[in-house]
C-alpha cells in the first residue's frame, strides 16, 4: 500500500462522499451472488444493497468509514424513512441534535462500535452527519471563500428549474464570470487542494492539460447538463449545506430505501478492514461486481498497472469492475477485461458531481 494512500485513508474523509452512487446503481444488476466494494461513507453501499446481491462485502482501509458505513446499515434497518433521513441530516426533514441523539442511543450496536461513533458525534454536538467528513468540511470552508468573493451572487443558480435557465443566467452579464475564473485558479489548484483536502497525499496528476482547465471543465459541464439545486456537490460547494431535497443523493429516494430494508432480510453483508484488491484475492466466493472508487489511483506505480490481473481469478466472467479518477486515471494492465465504458457516457452525463473519469471493465468469458 501507497504511504500517500494510507495517510489519506485512515481518517473519516467522507461521510456524504464525492461520487453520485446513482451510476454504480444503474451499472449493477438485481440479485448478483456477490459484490464487493470500497464502504466510503457508506453512502455508496446503501443503493448497491438495494440491488439486493446475496453477498455484499464493504472493504475499507479506515475503520472510521467502516463505522460509519454499519451505521448506516443499522440505521436504514431499525428507524422509519423520515427519521432515517433526519438522522443523516438531508433536506427537508428536520432532527434537532438532541432528536438525532436520542434516535442514535435506540440503535443496537456494538459497545466499541457505539463507543467509537458516540465520541465522533458528541466531538461535533450531534450535528448532521452528512457533514462531519474531511472532504464536506473542505468543501463548506470552500463556500464560505467563494459566497465572500462573488457576495452570494451564485446564489441565482439554484433559483431555476429548468436547464435552459441555468444556462441563460451562466451566459448572461449577471454571472459573476471574472470572479467565477479566479475561484477556479485558486481553489481548483493541485497544491491548494493537496494542502487542504489531501494533506500531502493528493496522487500525482497524469490526464492531459492543466488543472485549472481540467476544473473549468467540470464546471461547464456542470452548468450546461445539471441542474444546480439536483447536485449536493454544487449545493455543498455554493451554499455550504445541503438546501434543496432534489439534489439529495440516490440513498435517500423511498424506493432505495425500501428495497434496502428488504435486502437486509435476505443479503449477508461482511465487513473489511484492510485493502480491497488483497480482500479480493482472498475471497472464496466469485465475484459478480467490484466498486473500487478512486482507489487505484492512490496504488504506486506497479501496482495501480497489475490490479486488474492480481483480482482476475476472482472474478466471475462477465462480471464488472468499476473505478474512478480525478486527476489521475490508473494505467492498468487490461489483458483480459473488455474496456465497456463508451456504453455508458449517457449514463455519465447524469452524474451530478462531473468530478470523475469512470472507468467500467467487464471480464471477458
Amino acid at each position: 500500500m501507497a504511504k500517500s494512500m494510507q495517510t489519506y485513508f485512515t481518517h473519516l474523509n467522507y461521510s456524504l462522499g464525492d461520487e453520485d452512487s446513482l451510476i454504480e446503481y444503474r451499472l449493477l444488476e438485481d440479485n448478483v451472488n456477490h459484490v464487493i466494494s470500497i464502504a466510503g461513507s457508506g453512502a455508496r453501499i446503501l443503493p448497491l444493497l438495494a440491488r439486493q446481491p446475496k453477498k455484499l462485502t464493504c472493504v475499507d482501509i479506515s475503520q472510521e468509514q467502516l463505522a460509519l458505513t454499519q451505521l448506516r446499515i443499522m440505521a436504514a434497518k431499525h428507524f422509519e424513512y423520515d427519521d432515517f433521513i433526519g438522522f443523516l441530516g438531508y433536506p427537508p426533514a428536520t432532527c434537532s441534535h438532541k432528536k438525532r441523539e436520542d434516535l442514535f442511543n435506540t440503535l443496537p450496536l456494538t459497545i466499541e462500535l457505539k463507543e467509537q461513533l458516540h465520541r465522533l458525534f458528541s466531538r461535533h454536538q450531534w450535528a448532521p452527519i452528512i457533514y462531519l467528513g474531511n472532504f464536506e468540511s473542505t468543501l463548506i470552508k470552500f463556500s464560505r471563500i467563494i459566497r465572500w468573493v462573488t457576495r452570494g451572487k451564485l446564489d441565482t443558480l439554484f433559483t431555476f428549474n429548468t436547464l435552459q435557465e441555468q444556462k441563460n443566467f451562466v451566459n448572461s452579464a449577471d454571472f459573476p464570470n471574472k470572479l467565477w475564473r479566479l475561484i477556479v485558479l485558486l481553489l481548483g489548484n493541485a497544491n491548494v487542494l493537496n494542502a487542504l483536502l489531501y494533506k500531502g497525499s493528493f496522487p500525482k496528476k497524469n490526464i492531459p492539460g492543466s488543472a485549472y482547465l481540467h476544473y473549468q471543465r467540470i464546471f461547464k459541464q456542470l452548468f450546461q447538463q445539471v441542474l444546480a439545486k439536483n447536485s449536493f456537490f454544487l449545493q455543498l460547494l455554493l451554499l455550504g449545506e445541503l438546501r434543496f431535497e432534489a439534489g439529495n443523493p440516490i440513498e435517500t429516494e423511498q424506493h432505495v430505501f425500501d428495497k434496502v430494508k428488504e435486502a437486509l432480510n435476505i443479503t449477508e453483508i461482511n465487513y473489511v478492514l484492510g485493502d480491497i484488491i488483497h480482500t479480493i484475492k482472498e475471497q472464496e466466493n466469485p465475484i459478480d461486481f467490484v466498486s473500487l472508487s478512486d482507489v487505484p489511483s492512490f496504488f504506486e506505480t506497479h501496482r495501480e498497472k497489475v490490479f486488474l490481473q492480481d483480482i482476475k481469478a476472482k472474478l466471475l466472467p462477465e462480471s464488472k469492475v468499476v473505478s474512478r479518477g480525478h486527476l489521475r486515471l490508473a494505467p492498468a494492465d487490461t489483458t483480459g477485461f473488455i474496456d465497456i465504458a463508451n456504453e455508458y457516457q449517457t449514463l455519465f452525463a447524469e452524474d451530478v458531481t462531473q468530478l470523475w473519469h469512470i472507468q467500467v471493465y467487464r471480464r471477458a468469458c
